[in-house]
């Protein structure tokens, strides 16, 4: 009888498991695991209030999740809410499976999906580039990259968008150029799949793609159709459906350049060096720091020689250099910069920093580089997660007066992290949540929120919103009118600025003497504070 040979041998004893451990792709997967257990672990500890975008996009999400639990099973899909449905429908499955809270199922759900999509992407595509173990760099430089630890533990798109770049590209590299035929048709969902995160993410695929169809792909015309068609059939339904609104919103972020940022800083004219380099500013004072940016431009520059001195063993540098090129051009030109929106070209940079460690002669240079590589990205690791040390250490050549890119500035290292830098475990979410949970057991089916009062001091309606929503309420806009006898509205205040001087329900966490008060049904002058029992 012939036996067949496994192709994934199973670890039999102790010897071939430490074996299958310390090979590259045992230690690629023992990494993504850890960092993902530590995102898991700060999102569960964390009890901010979540900031704007993220509210935001929490909201849609247990918005989707309330519709569907009325019968309205495919509103994400009509349903206009600025952007394609993707992320906010794995928040709504991950707020459905959570037997608490849904905030932090929601955010679960993020991690488990979009962050090992992200790992095997980087992993995959240093792989192919330079072998196993650059995907073992790649993976380390990309999953230790301060503003990639920082967006996974909100609820935003940048995150997931750059790990389906990521996929994409390495499912793209793995068909060899459109000829096989299974990596093609995946590489095709994937690249559906970025579309529905957002639509920008055709600014960070279409440099490597129109390189990978001029370098041959073009004459796989058969593989070349199934992949469009692939992208078209998955995508193209959405876009189609919301074709009036998404032209108003590409035609707004093609206009002339907006005026000013936050906190009054000048945005540079559209085609000055000033806005072209303002990407660069940013890679190096929020998104990676320092020095994995050296990393990163010791690596381009080797990858520019390669292609130009060793042109027939350039492999897919070229593809990586066009994508990330490209990329940059590309969303350099939209009239809103913001640091989070150029985090996409991870892939690029990740691989791009790394590829030449494992080229470079002697071995023990490699070595040598790995190691100091390995070791910034653990200084990155404990700064963003632990708040562990001197919080910031910088190189300075002129004022940032406020600049969100901190422009003339060298940052070596930070806590602060973008979004978030150390979990926050004093803070309010839990108490307004179960605030609003009694409020909802004593009668209350909906929930109003002042805005005068709490669109400021580190409140924002849309984080309210989703913790009256994680209470059971209903948030029906802000017009106190339509509140019914048993609903609330809820209000931050003085004790002294109300009659009798009132005990409020939940002191803020400002430290500022305020503090959450409710009235019940349409507040009046007659009106009296009321809490919920305990």
């Amino acid at each position: 009888m012939s036996t067949v040979r496994r192709r994934f041998p199973v670890p039999r004893d102790l010897a071939s498991l430490r074996r299958a451990a310390l090979s590259p792709a045992g230690v690629a997967v023992v990494l993504a695991l850890l960092y993902l257990i530590l995102n898991l672990w700060w999102v569960s500890v964390d009890q901010r209030v979540p900031n704007g975008d993220s509210g935001k996009h929490l909201n849609t999400s247990l918005g989707y999740l309330e519709r569907f639990e009325d019968g309205q099973r495919i509103a994400w899909f009509w349903l206009w809410t600025e952007y394609p449905p993707l992320v906010h429908l794995v928040g709504m499955l991950g707020a459905a499976l959570s037997s608490g809270d849904r905030i932090i199922g929601a955010l679960f759900a993020q991690n488990l999906i979009f962050f090992p999509l992200l790992a095997l992407g980087l992993y995959g595509t240093g792989k192919i580039v330079a072998g196993r173990w650059a995907g073992v760099l790649a993976l380390v430089f990309g999953l230790a990259a301060p503003m990639v630890m920082s967006l996974f533990h909100v609820f935003m798109l940048d995150a997931p968008a750059t790990a389906l770049v990521a996929m994409s590209v390495w499912l793209m590299l793995l068909s060899e150029r459109f000829t096989r035929r299974v990596p093609t048709l995946l590489a095709g969902v994937a690249v559906a799949a970025g579309f529905y995160v957002k639509p920008t993410f055709v600014l960070f695929i279409a440099g490597f793609v129109l390189v990978i169809l001029l370098r041959g792909a073009w004459r796989n015309r058969l593989n070349l159709v199934l992949f469009a068609g692939t992208v078209f059939v998955i995508a193209a339904p959405w876009y189609l459906y919301h074709r009036d609104k998404l032209a108003s919103q590409t035609e707004g972020a093609a206009n002339a350049q907006q005026v000013m940022w936050y906190g009054n800083v000048p945005y540079p004219d559209r085609w000055s060096l000033d806005n072209f380099t303002w990407y660069g500013w940013n890679l190096v004072n929020n998104q990676l720091y320092l020095p994995l940016t050296l990393f990163f431009v010791v690596g381009a520059a080797c990858a520019v020689w390669w292609v130009a001195r060793r042109r027939a063993e350039a492999g897919v540098l070229p593809e990586l250099l066009a994508g990330c090129v490209a990329g940059w051009f590309l969303v350099s030109l939209i009239s809103l910069d913001d640091p989070r929106y150029s985090l996409p070209l991870l892939v690029y940079i990740a691989v791009l920093a790394t590829w030449w460690i494992v080229r470079i002669p002697p071995r023990t240079a490699g070595l040598a580089l790995a190691a100091v590589l390995v070791f910034f990205a653990g200084l990155n690791t404990i700064k963003q997660n632990f708040d562990y040390g001197v919080p910031f250490k910088e190189i300075s050549f002129e004022p940032t007066d406020g600049n969100p890119i901190r422009a003339g500035q060298l940052t070596l290292w930070a806590t602060r992290g973008y979004i978030e830098g150390s979990p926050d475990e004093t803070g309010p979410r839990d108490e307004i949540v179960d605030l609003l949970r009694r409020a909802q057991e004593d009668g209350a089916e909906q929930v109003v929120f002042d805005p005068a009062s709490l669109n400021n001091g580190g409140f924002n309606l849309f984080a309210l919103a989703v913790m009256g929503r994680a209470g059971g309420l209903e948030v029906p806009g802000f017009d106190p009118a339509i509140l019914e006898p048993n609903d609330i509205f809820v209000f931050r205040a003085q004790p002294r600025d109300l009659k009798g001087r009132p005990a409020f329900c939940l002191p803020s966490p400002l430290g500022d003497g305020t503090g959450f008060f409710m009235y019940k049904g349409v507040p009046t002058k007659a009106s009296k504070p009321y809490c919920p029992p305990k």
